[in-house]
């Protein structure tokens, strides 16, 4: 396994360079990586090739000018060191502006162009070598965590551009949940921006805990806003498949209501008085998710109870644990909302057999 990256200052040649270098117990880095003038990564270019269908097809392609043969660090004499002969690596690479001067890109040094204006100062710049360092860990299986969903937007966009999504999908429940406590609260806010995210990267978690926040409020849901006619169309699975599920809880509460004529009248008053406590003060009728959560805070003993504890059940994996218990369907801002997760593995939006695409 490659072991972490080690981290220096390149202050011979640029003193706000940063050297980021991953190491290997089967070979010394062949790669050199600048981007952005903010960090140089030293890499392996058979796990660049491995993880990367971007690099396996562009670092030996025959427009590309290698640098040294690689040769082990001891063969290389401080003579030939000083004399600056040998950089040690086989491939040089570097950041090229995109033609619109709208982003960036690594091409090989050889092959570099002149062109527009970087277009980002100096925090965008630290951002986007950022992101590049933790899509490095990822193929290193380094860990590494997530600061913002935003971030993790770029990152699924960056990896799409390299080719690297497999990589990525493989290390991103462990980043998801490291990270938890970092963009917990984000979910409701930017479902709408992380679910094609999601779909892109190919991971379950991810998705399914994004898709549980767009099926809400149950009566007007935010999936409706997807662009994508294929998540909108899986959405739509799910939200019908939820109101199928409200369907049989309201026929499992009646039927248990009915079933001793003698307590008809009782259980009949019961549930009206929790529907009418459920109900929007202005007369907006009835909140499914407040109604069961009424009733599921009950008597625990209560009947009514064992109908709806399923569909109040919480499948949030993510969000759940960061609020510590405030984040309940039914209640508070999320009256109008379930938690339950009803859509099979093979509604999935992507074939799980692949392991490359």
């Amino acid at each position: 396994m490659a072991t972490p990256a080690s981290t220096k200052q390149n202050a011979h040649h640029n003193p706000g360079l940063v050297i980021r270098a991953f190491s290997s117990p089967v070979q010394a880095p062949d790669i050199r990586l600048n981007v952005l003038g903010i960090n140089e990564f030293h890499t392996h270019s058979f796990l660049l090739k491995h993880h990367s269908a971007f690099f396996r097809t562009f670092l030996d392609s025959p427009d590309k000018q290698h640098g040294d043969k690689l040769r082990n660090p001891e063969e290389i004499t401080d003579v030939e060191r000083r004399a600056g002969k040998v950089t040690g690596f086989r491939y040089e690479w570097v950041t090229q502006i995109d033609t619109d001067g709208k982003g960036w890109h690594l091409v090989a040094a050889s092959n570099v162009q002149s062109g527009p204006p970087s277009p980002y100062n100096l925090t965008q710049r630290l951002f986007q070598a950022e992101l590049f360092h933790k899509l490095l860990c990822a193929i290193y299986n380094r860990p590494f965590d997530i600061f913002a969903l935003t971030q993790l937007i770029s990152l699924v966009e960056m990896a799409d551009y390299y080719r690297m999504l497999p990589a990525l999908s493989s290390t991103l429940d462990g980043v998801l949940h490291r990270s938890a406590k970092n963009i917990a609260r984000e979910f409701d806010g930017e479902a709408l921006q992380v679910l094609p995210a999601a779909a892109k990267v190919r991971n379950e978690l991810l998705f399914r805990e994004t898709l549980i926040f767009l099926l809400g409020p149950y009566d007007n849901p935010r999936y409706t806003k997807l662009d994508d006619p294929k998540l909108l169309k899986i959405a739509e699975l799910a939200h019908t498949k939820l109101w199928a599920k409200i369907g049989r809880t309201q026929k499992d509460l009646w039927d248990r209501a009915t079933v001793d004529h003698q307590q008809l009248d009782h259980k009949v008053q019961f549930l009206n008085t929790c529907a009418k406590i459920a109900s929007f003060p202005e007369g907006g009728g009835m909140q499914f998710p407040a109604y069961y959560r009424r009733l599921v805070d009950t008597h625990p003993q209560h009947p009514f109870r064992d109908d709806v504890v399923g569909i109040m059940h919480s499948d949030l994996k993510l969000a759940q644990n960061m609020y510590a218990g405030d984040l309940q369907a039914g209640v508070g801002e999320y009256k109008r909302y379930f938690f339950c997760d009803l859509l099979d593995k093979k509604d999935l939006p992507w074939n799980p057999e692949e392991t490359d695409w």
